[in-house]
């Protein structure tokens, strides 16, 4: 269900080798985690909104950074997610905004590899 390592896109690399990076994926890998994402996805919205309380929770100063500092962890978070949506069958669909979320304002749908866009065989 989770993928052992996190393989960040170019622009994470520094950030992606940060302790608090490595609590994220951990965090984001752990099996309720994962069950909630796929949950969420397969109801049509976007996987981090499932693990929205949990990280602004647990990571309340990596939420909290004045400004567009906490920018590049939202989408560290997100680019995460897409490698476990991606390592559990699903590709990306299109992003959506996230009405009332505590960290995160929009994200990625996914659908189940091997379907069409309506989500259905």
């Amino acid at each position: 269900m989770g993928i052992r390592s996190f393989i960040p896109p170019n622009r994470f690399r520094a950030l992606a080798a940060t302790p608090e990076a490595h609590a994220l994926w951990r965090s984001l890998n752990e099996r309720e985690n994962v069950i909630r994402m796929v949950a969420t996805t397969d109801l049509g919205y976007p996987a981090v909104l499932a693990i929205d309380d949990d990280f602004s929770d647990r990571f309340p100063h990596l939420v909290s950074q004045a400004g567009t500092r906490s920018w590049p962890w939202r989408q560290l978070v997100g680019a995460m997610a897409k490698q476990i949506m991606q390592a559990n069958g699903y590709a990306p669909l299109k992003s959506k905004p996230i009405r009332n979320g505590r960290s995160f304002r929009n994200g990625m749908c996914y659908r189940r590899e091997g379907r069409g866009r309506g989500g259905k065989s």
